[in-house]
């Protein structure tokens, strides 16, 4: 089902992807195309298997965390709960779910086409859309800044062997000239350094056009990829009372470092000390995001609950079930 979904998708956004390649128009902030290029991109990065690994353990440590804080949890349950994980089989469905509700994070941010005007080709791969965030880049990749919401985002996702469209947060960012759509790029280290990007988030596969980019992938450096189960990170942050819990789940950031003068970093944001760096969200897409969980929570608690066990019969029923 989320494959004929995604189809639609696909058939909404190819003209508009076919006008970028061909007549490298860019579809225009706060219009319909720029929404529904934003929408794709979401739903690319949440219909891959690492996206659904993020969500299992979401699910596994909000599922812990529960059990944990029950007053009956004694140590043997806690111990037990090491060995327990959350698996779903719809678990893609789940991340584009998320995906589309959580889409418009990315209609604040600026939408340009890099032209690829070397000898290197772009490559892509079977999970095409990248994050990155050059501002925090020289951070650890495990403080988390590559988030729907912060600041300093950047998402390369390969149109061809001569585009890339990059979204980028502008606020942070001069990526070429403010009034120029489309960037040229005449490095063929940035675009080595953009296709180390597919390398390091790709699942399986890496995809290219010409006979001759074979090469350049071979000599691309690959031990910056992660291994698979080191791409999902979670941090859990426990109250002094012990009975909140705080569970951050993400997807370790990349090791990819581009360096290049076309990501120009505005005189403002280069003040900013490292500690708020990995701290800093995008007004914007930061409101959404809570609007959209508000609402999300909202239709969870206006869901009709379980009818509870009437009579000590259906009572012991009831825990024996759960017990088994």
């Amino acid at each position: 089902m989320h494959e004929q979904g995604l189809g639609n998708v696909e058939n909404v956004v190819a003209p508009i992807v076919r006008g970028m390649i061909e007549g490298e128009r860019v579809p225009a902030r706060d219009t319909e195309p720029a929404g529904f290029f934003a929408t794709f991109v979401s739903l690319q990065l949440g219909r891959t298997p690492t996206a659904a690994a993020v969500f299992e353990e979401q699910a596994t440590q909000l599922m812990r965390a529960t059990v944990r804080s029950h007053p009956a949890a004694d140590d043997d349950v806690k111990q037990y709960l090491k060995g327990v994980r959350v698996t779903s089989a719809d678990a893609v469905q789940w991340t584009l779910t998320n995906a589309l509700h959580y889409a418009g994070c990315f209609l604040d941010l600026k939408l340009k086409l890099l032209r690829n005007e070397t000898a290197t080709d772009f490559i892509t791969s079977d999970a095409p859309a990248a994050l990155h965030n050059t501002w925090a880049q020289h951070l650890d990749e495990h403080h988390g800044t590559i988030g729907m919401a912060c600041s300093g985002l950047q998402v390369f996702l390969p149109l061809s062997p001569r585009h890339v469209a990059l979204l980028y947060d502008d606020r942070v960012y001069r990526v070429g000239s403010d009034r120029a759509d489309v960037v040229p790029v005449r490095d063929a280290r940035l675009v080595k350094q953009i296709n180390s990007l597919q390398v390091t988030f790709a699942e399986r596969a890496l995809f290219y056009q010409r006979e001759s980019s074979a090469k350049h992938i071979d000599a691309l450096p690959w031990e910056l990829r992660p291994e698979a189960s080191a791409r999902v990170e979670t941090c859990r942050y426990v109250a002094d009372d012990g009975r909140s819990h705080l569970i951050s789940t993400r997807r370790v950031g990349s090791r990819v470092k581009l360096k290049s003068e076309i990501f120009a970093v505005r005189a403002q944001w280069l003040r900013v000390p490292d500690t708020d760096r990995v701290r800093s969200w995008r007004p914007l897409a930061m409101t959404f995001a809570e609007l959209v969980r508000e609402e999300r929570q909202h239709q969870e608690r206006s869901k009709p609950r379980p009818r509870r066990p009437e009579g000590p019969d259906e009572s012991r029923r009831f825990r024996r079930v759960i017990e088994d």
